[in-house]
């Protein structure tokens, strides 16, 4: 990774960080669907052979179910 990629991951953390109250604490929590469909579209920019399927599949490979009009919605963004 370069000093851009770092950049882009710190500006993308931040823009999809709110407060929340957890356990009767306020702590900072980050949107992981903003955070995803963002960091999607930067690595597709990056690389246009990014296999956004392969990248959904790693990251929910222990997940119950995965939403196919979710994933046909990031690619529509990222294909525009």
């Amino acid at each position: 990774m370069t000093r851009k990629h770092y950049i882009k991951l710190a500006e993308m953390i931040h823009n999809n960080t709110r407060y929340g109250n957890i356990r009767h604490n306020t702590k900072r929590v980050i949107d992981a669907d903003n955070f995803y469909n963002d960091l999607v579209v930067f690595l597709k920019q990056d690389n246009p052979n990014f296999d956004v399927s392969r990248f959904w599949n790693a990251v929910h490979k222990n997940a119950i179910t995965t939403s196919a009009d979710e994933l046909t919605h990031i690619h529509k963004e990222i294909t525009g």
